[in-house]
């Protein structure tokens, strides 16, 4: 059952029929890297789960200004999403 929630979901935001809860772009820029770990925590406040959530974020930002066109001059989105059990934040590209 886990497993079959999980590829619905990667179905879902594969073929884009996944609204996103809240969604977030920043500038590629080392503020954002704290901005994107406020925005997440903000929307997840009170999950249990919230702080390692906001950890993979962190080191998600880190890595897209580091690696990628987000870091020289482009951009990098967040998105949220939330069910009554469970959270999941979505990285696109």
């Amino acid at each position: 059952m886990i497993g079959a929630g999980i590829t619905d979901l990667m179905h879902q935001r594969v073929t884009g029929h996944m609204p996103a809860a809240a969604r977030c772009t920043l500038p590629g820029i080392p503020a954002s890297v704290a901005a994107a770990r406020r925005f997440v925590g903000d929307n997840l406040a009170g999950c249990p789960r919230a702080g390692d959530l906001v950890l993979a974020v962190s080191e998600l930002a880190s890595n897209a200004l580091a690696w990628s066109a987000s870091g020289c001059g482009g951009t990098f989105t967040v998105c949220v999403h939330t069910a009554p059990t469970c959270e999941h934040v979505i990285w696109p590209e």
